[in-house]
């Protein structure tokens, strides 16, 4: 993804926006014995957790916020809602 990035953060003008699957959510599903489709793609070749993502743009941008969404219908045992993907805005380049 490194090459991607570094080409992203040249040509932006302002922000660049991404969506990945939510890696983070792997560990809770091992309850139910389920692996959320997406991450079986074979179009999927990095995976990331929020820290992950976050630390691996802002190596390219001066600005990375990181957010959970698509709540999957399982739950934690806690009751704890899932989120399947990351959705990322990076902003400004620092390269």
């Amino acid at each position: 993804p490194d090459i991607f990035l570094k080409e992203i953060a040249r040509v932006i003008r302002g922000r660049a926006l991404f969506s990945v699957p939510n890696l983070e959510v792997l560990p809770y599903f091992k309850d139910w014995e389920v692996v959320p489709w997406h991450l079986l793609e074979a179009g999927h070749k990095n995976f990331f957790t929020r820290a992950s993502l976050r630390e691996l743009l802002n190596k390219y941008f001066a600005r990375a916020e990181v957010f959970s969404y698509g709540q999957h219908p399982l739950r934690t045992r806690d009751e704890i809602a899932l989120h399947v993907h990351l959705f990322a805005a990076a902003e400004s380049s620092v390269a």
